[in-house]
């Protein structure tokens, strides 16, 4: 009997063959390799994309700041030209009846940086001539509209000042881009003034609406041929100021 038991407990201890062993199932090993190595390439990859989105903005923000730069370096390089000018239309418009408008006309002529007072007559006489040419050929259309045989007269007879006018400021401006003589240009001028003055005189006689849309673009002329005079009687002044 006992040895029948030291049998049994003989036969337990034995360990199971190798049939047995692969018979029963394995835990498989953890993939942690498997999954480390797709992290790392995705990490990688997101670290390149937030480094170049930096970089980009960096280098963004630096040409941004190299044109704000440039454009405070042109401004302060300007400024003192356009106080350089303005300053010398204001002197010069300073001696004309009207200096609002005689700076407000010729600041919206002046296209350089470096003026002087005879540059600023130049302008308000061409801006006389050119103002003078448009009433004259507004008065030729409007002489067609006019009913009245006395207004209609009186609007023929503007027309061939206005002509006349033009004539005479043609000349003036002859004389400035070649030799003339300060008093020459003042008669002439003046002349021309007295041509415009006629003709509204005339207008204010018949009393015609139609003809306060003339007197309107000739009394624009006349601020011009006034500021003209002004300028030219103060120029040796005004010279001698630069």
């Amino acid at each position: 009997m006992e040895e029948s038991i030291r049998f049994i407990r003989s036969h337990d201890d034995i360990p199971p063959d190798d049939g047995e062993t692969s018979a029963s199932p394995r835990q498989p090993p953890a993939p942690t390799h498997r999954r480390t190595i797709p992290t790392i390439i995705t990490l990688t990859i997101f670290a390149l994309i937030i480094g170049t989105i930096i970089t980009v903005t960096i280098i963004r923000q630096h040409h941004q700041l190299d044109n704000y730069n440039n454009h405070l370096r042109r401004r302060h390089n300007k400024r003192p030209k356009c106080e350089q000018s303005a300053s010398v239309i204001h002197t010069v418009c300073a001696v004309t009846q009207h200096p609002e408008s005689c700076f407000a006309d010729v600041s919206s002529v002046i296209t350089g940086d470096i003026i002087d007072p005879m540059m600023i007559f130049n302008i308000t006489l061409h801006l006389a001539v050119k103002e003078v040419v448009n009433t004259s050929l507004m008065s030729k259309t409007l002489v067609m509209k006019v009913n009245d045989l006395y207004t209609g007269l009186m609007f023929r007879e503007c027309v061939s000042l206005f002509d006349d006018a033009v004539s005479r400021l043609s000349r003036a401006v002859e004389m400035v881009n070649g030799d003339g003589k300060v008093a020459d240009l003042v008669t002439w001028i003046s002349v021309a003034m007295r041509d415009l003055e006629t003709c509204v005189e005339g207008l204010d006689e018949r009393g015609s609406m139609v003809g306060d849309e003339v007197k309107v673009r000739v009394k624009r002329s006349s601020v011009y041929l006034s500021n003209s005079l002004a300028i030219l009687a103060n120029m040796e002044g005004l010279l001698e100021r630069q």
